[in-house]
């Protein structure tokens, strides 16, 4: 099996606006329809309410539900399966807290089971639990080496953690295990131009993203960023208006295709996509900001204060230090 942005796509719940950059649950998402017709089949192998049987109960009654797949001779083996695959479900449909429920009862059932680790740390990644995902990583690796998916899932949680070295390993461990897989190039060039480093190197792991999937818009998305950090304007412009033609929902599109348009002074064009990028993520500009491309020295549009913000107070004799 298959392993993020807060760019307004469903992907993990990472804090620094990058849901949906990572690979892993772009595979699970694959497989959800072979895990779908898999529970259907377990329905029906193990009664009506076999592989459902799970679904209807809270998370209190999670041993009674143990106990029923034995009352009905399910064997405990047969009933990690199900409890995999409902866990499967669970992460696809953004079920998360269920999702840890039911992997927590595959991994009881099946503890040798490197699915079950490897789902119940991509659903910690989605709620930013992002050392309990790591662990989960570590404990599917040790159990299947081979697994690029499960390789790529804890590079996401070493990015999401700041930390860039092992980040990097673990996407080109993914590279190597699957050479032709363009979600994980496009996750190590992204790292790349996030951290600001290695940019040609970022590039050519985006061309080769791009290569293999011509269509995949996240890819150009993290072009687009390569393209502006290193300053080729009006490249990166072309990249993310193709990004944002394939998938009109990229406020990092957006926010840094208006960047690039304001450094080459399309001042309209560019406080236009920046507007659109603000209402897509409000949160887009701390995104930016992070990267160090927070737009300083251009015309940005003003931030307009989101309802609940408070006001910044002047400061008195006696915090008059406070903003250094």
């Amino acid at each position: 099996m298959a392993g993020h942005r807060d760019d307004g796509r469903r992907e993990r719940g990472a804090d620094d606006g990058t849901e949906g950059r990572g690979p892993t649950i772009r595979g699970i998402s694959r497989c959800a329809g072979l895990a779908l017709a898999t529970v259907a089949l377990l329905t029906a192998i193990c009664g009506a309410r076999g592989a459902s049987y799970r679904a209807s109960l809270p998370p209190h009654e999670l041993q009674r539900s143990t106990e029923a797949f034995r009352a009905r001779h399910i064997s405990p083996e047969m009933a990690g399966v199900i409890f995999l695959f409902t866990c499967l479900t669970d992460v696809v449909e953004a079920r998360y807290d269920r999702a840890q429920d039911d992997c927590s009862e595959a991994i009881l059932l099946s503890p040798d089971n490197p699915g079950a680790y490897m789902l119940r740390g991509e659903a910690s990644l989605f709620q930013k639990r992002y050392e309990a995902a790591l662990s989960d990583f570590d404990r599917a690796i040790a159990l299947d080496p081979a697994d690029a998916a499960t390789y790529a899932g804890r590079a996401e949680a070493f990015r999401l953690t700041g930390r860039y070295g092992r980040a990097l390993s673990d996407f080109t461990s993914a590279i190597a295990l699957s050479p032709g897989d363009a979600h994980y190039w496009n996750g190590r060039c992204w790292l790349r131009a996030e951290a600001n480093r290695e940019l040609k190197q970022a590039l050519s792991d985006c061309d080769k993203a791009h290569a293999l999937s011509a269509r995949f818009a996240p890819a150009l998305d993290s072009r687009g960023l390569v393209r502006l950090r290193l300053r080729q304007f009006a490249l990166a412009i072309r990249d993310y208006s193709e990004a944002i033609g394939l998938n009109a929902n990229y406020p990092t599109a957006f926010f840094g295709r208006g960047l690039a348009r304001l450094h080459l002074g399309q001042k309209k064009d560019g406080r236009s996509d920046v507007l659109v990028a603000r209402r897509l993520n409000p949160d887009i500009d701390q995104v930016f900001a992070r990267m160090g491309l927070g737009g300083r020295g251009l015309a940005l549009p003003p931030l307009k204060p989101r309802k609940g913000d408070r006001r910044p107070k002047t400061p008195g004799p006696k915090d008059k230090y406070a903003n250094r």
